[in-house]
């Protein structure tokens, strides 16, 4: 985990590659998977992100992390103002 930590910390070109590997040993930690969804947005994956940030969202209960990087996500993909409005809808109090 320190290993895929320092490597996403760095924007290391490897850190995708990495946070798959850890992914594939933890499948299910939701460290790993909110650690890869970030390592795929580095690398300019949004897709790949989504897909580690679904798998987050079923395992544990939905929290501020993963809607900013889910926001992120869509964002990368073109979806700005869907994400700003996610945003807006999970900083409402409730």
């Amino acid at each position: 985990m320190r290993r895929l930590q320092s490597a996403t910390a760095a924007l290391s070109s490897d850190s995708l590659r990495i946070a798959e590997s850890a992914v594939s040993a933890f499948p299910s930690d939701p460290s790993i998977l909110l650690l890869a969804a970030l390592s795929a947005l580095v690398a300019g994956k949004p897709d790949r992100a989504l897909s580690f940030i679904k798998r987050v969202e079923r395992r544990c209960e939905s929290g501020k992390a993963i809607t900013l990087l889910t926001a992120l996500a869509m964002a990368r993909q073109g979806h700005a103002a869907r994400a700003m409005s996610l945003l807006e809808v999970n900083s409402s109090p409730p």
